[in-house]
């Protein structure tokens, strides 16, 4: 369930609370049709400023959040590991996660040359432990001009006790036979500006 689902739910419930007076005989009264309106637009509002910025205040982690954050600019090095054919190799580089309380988006850049980068934002799950999963579909640029850019699934889990963690191992599988592991081990400091973003 993602903000939409929840705020379509908010107005649901508004239309229903006037469904339900309008069932019941009291006269058609547009003052409770539009109180019914601005408190559905208040508490949407409430909810995408939640989505985007509340989440992240330290008080309200775990006990209301258990969602860690991991947005931001990190340094990582890659243990992947090719079921078919059997063959492991490391590699450097940099990720670059953009994360609200509800979805999640990152791009790689391998230190080799190739890239890779989630197509579009992806619902982010977690347990009141901190173990947070999401499955993307990501497309694959690799390092040869003459290849052309692959897309794939992988489905991704880590785990943090801590707010904003400063080390995160995500473990992933994905379509194409691979599983691994990717550290981010250092996270560069955000700019005032990137730190307002809503993601």
């Amino acid at each position: 369930m993602n903000r939409w689902h929840l705020l379509a739910i908010v107005f649901a419930v508004g239309a229903i609370n006037v469904g339900i007076s309008i069932w019941k005989g009291v006269p058609f009264d547009l003052t409770a049709i539009l109180n019914s309106s601005i408190v559905a637009a208040l508490l949407g509002g409430v909810l995408l400023l939640f989505d985007w910025w509340i989440w992240r205040i330290p008080a309200l982690h775990p006990w209301f959040v258990p969602v860690p954050c991991i947005r931001g600019d990190w340094e990582i090095s890659g243990d992947i590991n090719w079921v078919r054919p059997n063959k492991t190799n490391q590699f450097p580089g940099k990720i670059f996660i953009k994360q609200t309380y509800f979805s999640i988006w990152a791009r790689i850049d391998w230190d080799e040359g190739s890239r890779m980068r989630f197509l579009k934002k992806v619902p982010i799950t977690a347990s009141e432990e901190g173990l947070c999963a999401f499955t993307v579909v990501y497309e694959f640029e690799p390092i040869s001009p003459d290849k052309t850019p692959t897309t794939r699934r992988a489905g991704f889990f880590f785990h943090s006790d801590e707010r904003r963690p400063k080390v995160v191992t995500l473990f992933y599988s994905t379509t194409d036979n691979q599983i691994g592991r990717i550290r981010l081990s250092k996270r560069e400091r955000m700019s005032i500006w990137r730190w307002l973003m809503p993601y």
